[in-house]
């Protein structure tokens, strides 16, 4: 079983004259030309370029798709100096920001909402920003899911309008999972049927570090063997689920050791029914961290 993470890299080149001035929020006009505070924010420019994702694992249409991104730019504090929503695909567009040093380039890509950043001026309020779905398979690549990635904060916006450095490389990370099982039984015992259960229904935005907002979970449909056969493989396949974020258990070092005794609370877990004629079992792994 493998379970990982896929990511997209985008440049961001950026370049400002302004004033150290945080924005009260992004939203509508809140960082137009016309305010009268004295703040002398003026344009800054950013250049995205899209890479391909690494590990190249998506197989479903649309998967690599960024079809709109919500950009906000933090000063050293957290508080926001700079929004914009780029549309079309964005290769390239706009920024209105604050100069400063210690500067943070943060993307929200696939919203498909203009507002998705209105009332957030801060990275505390960009924190609680979630997704959610309503049913276990409802996290489907095809639809260009969310993503998410911040530069890291080194960026300087000098007041002659020139930066350092001149291009911020930022990473957005898809806020699913991929999950690959391959089941393979010891001789003699036959796999009758498996299901992945207990996956969160919820997810931040921005990684957060021991739980998943709302504490919604659901199963994924049992799935049966057709004509199963001793010995054989029972099935491989993929799942694409939010990561669950229930912290580590140090007495979880393999499939063997991952089991109810050792599993964090409200951890993932998949059922494996088996049987060798004679008996039938449910098997149940506990799911977590990158493992084969």
């Amino acid at each position: 079983m493998t379970i990982f993470k896929n990511t997209y890299n985008v440049l961001i080149a950026l370049s400002a004259l302004a004033a150290s001035v945080p924005v009260s929020s992004c939203g509508p006009g809140a960082m137009d030309g016309d305010r009268t505070d004295g703040d002398g924010g003026v344009t800054a420019t950013l250049t995205l370029r899209l890479f391909q994702p690494s590990p190249v694992t998506q197989t479903r249409a649309g998967s690599e798709t960024l079809t709109d991104a919500n950009v906000l730019v933090l000063n050293s504090g957290g508080s926001a100096v700079g929004c914009a929503y780029l549309t079309g695909s964005p290769s390239s567009g706009t920024v209105k920001t604050r100069s400063g040093s210690s500067v943070t380039v943060c993307a929200v890509g696939n919203t498909g909402v203009a507002g998705y950043l209105d009332g957030v001026s801060s990275l505390s309020e960009l924190k609680k920003k979630s997704v959610a779905v309503t049913a276990a398979a409802g996290v489907d690549p095809a639809k260009n899911g969310v993503l998410y990635g911040c530069s890291a904060a080194d960026i300087t916006v000098n007041s002659d309008g020139t930066t350092s450095p001149s291009h911020v490389d930022v990473k957005l990370n898809r806020l699913y999972s991929m999950f690959i099982y391959n089941i393979t039984p010891s001789s003699g015992i036959t796999i009758l049927g498996y299901q992945i259960c207990h996956v969160p229904l919820s997810s931040y935005v921005v990684p957060q570090a021991t739980s998943n907002p709302g504490g919604k979970f659901a199963d994924f449909d049992l799935m049966h063997i057709t004509s199963p056969v001793a010995g054989e493989k029972g099935t491989t396949g993929t799942y694409y689920m939010f990561e669950n974020l229930q912290g580590t258990a140090a007495a979880s070092k393999d499939e063997k050791s991952r089991n109810s005794a050792n599993a964090p609370t409200d951890a993932s877990y998949i059922n494996i029914y088996a049987t060798d004629g004679t008996w039938t079992k449910t098997f149940r792994i506990y799911l977590g961290g990158l493992t084969t």
